[in-house]
């Protein structure tokens, strides 16, 4: 009862604290009350007003080890926090995307959050669209090639032919996130190469020089992961198209693009 009382504290700073620590609190005193009344307080702290309180909250899920159950029991209200009006309450729910996904399986993560995860791609700050394109990267190791090429490939390819430069600018950082060398390769060679490059290929010669720019950006990762002959095959073209563009910055980044992987 004590602790309930602190959700109805007036001060932020005190609910704040409860939000960061009540499911440490839960953990230390049991699976049912972890699973009851402590489940209860977190639904309650989702919808608390103070965004303070929500990102304490939110930023302590990916620390904690929240089963299936848990994570089904929270998931209609932590849906409503990819779309919470403060943005970093929606850049911490995304760093907690890739747990959902692995404890809800592909079926039920496309059915419930999975749609708005995708959205994030395309959110009013840039923050957060960067740190969607790495969260992609993460869902595509969990959810495995065939999910990635239905969902994460078509929906950066649809990105990459909006009308909005913002829109293509985003598949675009997507494009080097899942292409960022590490442990893992998401992208297949042959998918790099038969769905990738012409993207950027087409971007890389947009109307809009941030555009431009960003197609040389995501044409650079690529080729640090393709072997060399494929990479000189498939992306060459485009440094040499960057290296006469009219825009200074474009030129000056595909020369420096060019001299850093010939050295």
């Amino acid at each position: 009862p004590d602790i309930q009382a602190l959700t109805k504290d007036t001060c932020p700073h005190v609910r704040g604290a409860l939000a960061r620590g009540v499911l440490k609190l839960g953990a230390a005193l049991g699976k049912e009350v972890y699973e009851g009344p402590v489940m209860g307080l977190v639904l309650e702290l989702l919808k608390d007003e103070a965004a303070e309180v929500r990102l304490e909250l939110v930023t302590s899920f990916s620390e904690a080890g929240l089963d299936t159950a848990c994570v089904a029991t929270l998931l209609p209200a932590v849906t409503a926090l990819y779309e919470d009006k403060q943005w970093r309450v929606r850049q911490a729910m995304l760093s907690f995307t890739p747990r959902i996904a692995r404890e809800l399986g592909e079926r039920m993560f496309m059915s419930t959050v999975g749609p708005a995860c995708l959205k994030m791609t395309t959110d009013n700050v840039c923050a957060v669209r960067q740190s969607a394109g790495h969260v992609l990267r993460s869902l595509c190791e969990v959810l495995g090639p065939e999910w990635s090429r239905e969902h994460v490939y078509q929906h950066i390819t649809k990105l990459a032919e909006h009308k909005s430069y913002l829109n293509r600018i985003a598949a675009l950082l997507c494009v080097s996130a899942l292409h960022e060398t590490g442990d893992n390769q998401v992208v297949s060679d042959d998918d790099c190469c038969e769905i990738f490059v012409p993207v950027v290929r087409e971007l890389a010669s947009d109307r809009v020089p941030n555009v431009r720019f960003n197609a040389g950006s995501a044409a650079v990762t690529m080729w640090k992961r393709l072997p060399t002959t494929t990479a000189e095959a498939e992306l060459g073209c485009i440094f040499l198209g960057l290296e006469q563009d009219d825009d200074n910055d474009v030129k000056f980044f595909a020369a420096q693009a060019v001299k850093s992987l010939k050295s």
